[in-house]
């Protein structure tokens, strides 16, 4: 149990919540609670932190993929179209566009 407790902890700061080492060790976990422990509640809380920490992670994930996506037609709808020429600000050094 302190092993599982320790790993975790160390596993939250290092680690994604989408990262699989970190989900399989949840799941482990969950599973050591559950069927060792006999602790439905405990594997129930341990599942639902896990599921929810990748999911919110995978929300934004999904949503900058669709905007990408969303981004083919308009870059393959002109491919000979020239790029605007950048130039650098004066003050930052921050790009704009020359018009």
């Amino acid at each position: 149990m302190k092993a599982y407790e320790t790993t975790t902890t160390i596993v939250e700061v290092e680690l994604p919540p989408m990262h699989s080492t970190r989900l399989g060790l949840a799941l482990n976990f969950l599973i050591f609670s559950y069927e060792i422990l006999n602790s439905s509640e405990r594997a129930y809380r341990l599942a639902k932190q896990a599921f929810d920490e990748a999911t919110s992670k995978l929300d934004n994930s999904l949503k900058l993929m669709n905007v990408t996506r969303q981004a083919f037609p308009i870059i393959t709808l002109n491919p000979t179209r020239k790029t605007a020429p950048v130039a650098r600000a004066s003050s930052g050094g921050i790009p704009r566009l020359q018009t």
